[in-house]
This record gives structure tokens, sequence and C-alpha cells, in this order.
């Protein structure tokens, strides 16, 4: 951890945004992808299963199992200590390491679990288009579909929503007060006024003026305007989506037809 902390040193001279291989679009899948998977008991971090040391994302298509970002990250593990909220961007920053690792090793292996982590947000080929509706996403189906079921994989930590007794409307309350919460904390204390619509500023990090106030800034800093805008995005979708019917798929009796 001192060796990566001293390595980095005075390397980066650019935010998160300009020193990751992440289109704008990629990135905010990848960071919506990862509300997805938290609040719907898919994604896990150290420590919340027994002997686990890395950030892991349940992968319910291909795998069916846990699949692992790099460990360790590429960020200092103090930095981590400080809040579980760092391991958000540290994931989205070591994307060039796992990126390395691929080349190295001949194989798109270390890259899976971000490839996963995406498809939890947005699973199109291209990605949509800004003027696309939000229900075309992903994040659409998976949310309803968690909603409906409050199914989790084994290994899963605890449930990020409080169990509501099994009703899905009380659930759908639940989700959209905790978006809502760390919403309102990002475009309070991380965004300047007006940054994004919703946004109104005058928190602690708000506005940061003097060159020697950066270092105790949140290192969660510099993605809070990408996960303001996709939390405004899976606020909406979790407020409109559809609650699948158990059994009501393709509309017909749920006895078994053949005896």
């Amino acid at each position: 951890s001192m060796s990566r902390s001293s390595f980095w040193q005075l390397r980066r001279s650019r935010r998160l945004a300009g020193a990751v291989p992440m289109t704008q679009q990629h990135r905010r899948a990848v960071i919506g992808g990862w509300y997805v998977a938290r609040f719907t008991n898919r994604l896990r971090l150290p420590g919340e299963a027994l002997g686990l040391t890395g950030v892991q994302v349940y992968d319910a298509q291909e795998h069916r199992d846990w699949l692992a970002f790099p460990r360790p990250l590429i960020v200092d593990d103090l930095e981590l200590q400080r809040t579980t909220s760092n391991y958000l961007p540290a994931v989205v920053m070591s994307f060039g390491l796992a990126m390395a690792q691929a080349s190295a090793q001949s194989t798109l292996a270390p890259l899976a679990a971000y490839t996963v982590l995406r498809r939890y947000w947005d699973d199109s080929a291209n990605g949509l288009s800004p003027n696309d509706p939000v229900s075309m996403l992903a994040a659409d189906r998976n949310v309803g579909e968690w909603l409906a079921s409050r199914v989790s994989p084994v290994g899963a930590p605890a449930e990020r929503v409080t169990p509501s007794l099994g009703d899905p409307e009380l659930d759908r309350k639940g989700l959209l007060e905790t978006i809502s919460a760390i919403r309102e904390a990002l475009g309070r204390d991380y965004l300047a006024p007006n940054a994004a619509p919703g946004a109104v500023g005058g928190g602690s990090y708000a506005v940061v003026s003097r060159p020697q106030d950066l270092w105790a800034v949140p290192f969660f800093h510099e993605i809070a305007l990408d996960a303001f805008v996709v939390l405004g995005d899976l606020a909406r979708i979790v407020a409109e989506v559809a609650i699948p019917v158990p059994g009501a798929a393709g509309g017909g009796p749920t006895i078994d037809l053949a005896g």
C-alpha cells in the first residue's frame, strides 16, 4: 500500500474523468451499474463476505458466480479505509489497470467484472442515445425484477434497503428514499450551484477555490457529477418501473398443463 502511494504521488495530473480510458457514456454506465448492483445485493465490498478482501460483482448471466475487480485496486488502501464511498471511484480508476492486465495475460478475463457492472445499467451493444427513454435501459428490467422478488444470490451482503415484508411498493418507496438522500448530499456538498439540474451547492466541497484545499477534498468528488446524473435517472426508473407479477409472463395459466 505504501509503495502504491509513493508511486502515484504527484504522477496524476488529471481528474478521474480525464485519467480513465472511458467515454462519459461508458463511465456513467459503469457507475449506474454499481448502484443497481449495490441496491439489489449483487455487489459486495471487502469484509462483506467471509475472507473477502476485494470488490466483487455477481454475474447472473454467464458465470453465475462472483467476479473480482483488480486486487489490489490502484488506489491506496488508506484512502479506501477512510470511507466505503471511495470504493466506487477506486474501481472506476482501476479500469486502466484491468486493461493492462488483460493485455499482459492475452485474455479479457480481467475486464469481465466491468462488463457485468455496465450490463446492470445498459446491456445494449452500442449504448443508448441521449433521447432514448430510461425505460430502455437494462437497469429498468433489473430493478423491476428485484422489486418483484427481492431474491439475492448466494453470498450476497446484507440488503441495502430495509426488507418490507414482501410489499413491492414499500420497497419502491424505500429505494427511492435511499437514492434521494444520496443525491441530495451530492448536490449539496459536492457540486457547485447549478452544476446540474437540481444541484443546490453550498456544502463543504461544492466549490474549492484555493489549491491548498484540494488535499482535503474526498476522492468521491471526482465522480460526483456522474453519480448525481446517474442517480437522477435511476430515481426515474424506480418511480416508473412496472413491477412484474409472478406467473404473469405469457398471460397463460400457471398450473402444470402436462399434469
